[in-house]
């Protein structure tokens, strides 16, 4: 029940700091992007715990520090580029299948993830 309350709240809120019009728009683009990137770190940090498959061992794969394979995947306010995910992801031994469709509504997030077959690595 809180949610709609919120969402009414977050929309009055809105209303004030970025009135309709351009300005709104783009604001509205750039949250919707943040938001998908955050879910998608969360998500490739939750498939690689799925595979059993330490971050050590990714930063290993990669030639990287732990540090940086960490702050990738754990940090609050982590932004990793496109490439730096795809190799996490190219050392966790898996493949992307990439589908760009029209949304139905803006009300349609802009990424919807799943995952399948997880399994377990071995070491390369």
């Amino acid at each position: 029940m809180r949610e709609p309350t919120r969402g009414r709240a977050w929309e009055r809120y809105l209303a004030k700091r970025h009135p309709r019009g351009p300005a709104r728009e783009a604001f509205d683009h750039e949250v919707r992007a943040v938001t998908a990137a955050a879910e998608l770190v969360s998500s490739i940090e939750s498939f690689r715990s799925s595979m059993n498959i330490s971050k050590s061992e990714v930063a290993r794969r990669l030639g990287k520090q732990l540090s940086a394979v960490s702050r990738s995947l754990t940090a609050d306010d982590s932004n990793p580029t496109i490439v730096t995910l795809l190799e996490m992801l190219d050392a966790m031994g898996v493949r992307i299948i990439l589908t760009v469709e029209p949304r139905v509504s803006d009300d349609d997030p802009l990424l919807n993830v799943r995952i399948q077959g997880r399994k377990r690595l071995t070491s390369a």
